[in-house]
C-alpha cells in the first residue's frame, strides 16, 4: 500500500513537472485574454533580443521590413531587424492556469475509480499535462519575420504619417489584486 501511495505521489508531482508552461515576459495583467485582445486597439507584448546581448521590451506598436518599434513604459525604440538575434511575442493570456487546475481536480477524482486508478490518473496526467503546456504555448510566436509579427502590432500597417510618435501610450496593466 506504501508503494502505492509513494507512486501516487510521484505522478501528481510529475503532473506539475510535466506542465512545464511558456512564462510571458508581459507585467501581470498586462495581456487580454484572446478573446478581449480581439477586440482591443493595442499590440502583443514583444521581447527583441539583439546580436550585441542589448533587448528591447514593450507593447509591438509596428513593423516595417526593416525595423520593430516597440513601445517601452517610457520611450518608443525603433529596432532594425538586420540587428535582431530572438524575437518573442506575446500576444494574449492564454490562462493556462484554468487548465491547469482542472487537470489537478480529475488526477485528484480518480481516487475514487479503486483499482483503475492506475490506469486513469496515468491519463489524467498525460493529457493534461500535454492539453496545459500546448494551450500556453499557443499565443506565442518566436520569429524574425515582419509578415508574422505584423499582426499582432497596434498599427499593422505601420506607424500612420503624421502621428505624434512621443504621444503613444501604452496600456496600463490592471492595478494587482489585494489579498
Amino acid at each position: 500500500m506504501f508503494t502505492s501511495r509513494r507512486r501516487s505521489a510521484a505522478l501528481l508531482g510529475l503532473l506539475f513537472v510535466g506542465t512545464a508552461c511558456f512564462r510571458t515576459t508581459a507585467p501581470r495583467g498586462w495581456l487580454s485574454t484572446a478573446d478581449a485582445a480581439q477586440r482591443e486597439a493595442y499590440g502583443g507584448w514583444i521581447r527583441v533580443e539583439t546580436a550585441h546581448g542589448a533587448f528591447a521590451e514593450g507593447e509591438l506598436i509596428a513593423v516595417t521590413p526593416e525595423t520593430l518599434f516597440v513601445l517601452s513604459l517610457d520611450s518608443l525604440a525603433s529596432v532594425p531587424i538586420s540587428a535582431v538575434t530572438l524575437a518573442t511575442l506575446t500576444a494574449y493570456d492564454a490562462q493556462h492556469g484554468v487548465l491547469r487546475t482542472w487537470t489537478l481536480l480529475g488526477s485528484l477524482a480518480t481516487v475514487s475509480h479503486g483499482v483503475l486508478l492506475i490506469l486513469t490518473l496515468p491519463v489524467w496526467i498525460t493529457t493534461g499535462a500535454l492539453s496545459t503546456a500546448s494551450a500556453s504555448k499557443a499565443p506565442r510566436i518566436q520569429s524574425l519575420d515582419p509578415a508574422a509579427l505584423r499582426p499582432f502590432a497596434r498599427f499593422p500597417q505601420g506607424i500612420p504619417p503624421g502621428l505624434d510618435r512621443h504621444a503613444i501610450r501604452q496600456k496600463r496593466a490592471p492595478p494587482a489584486a489585494s489579498p
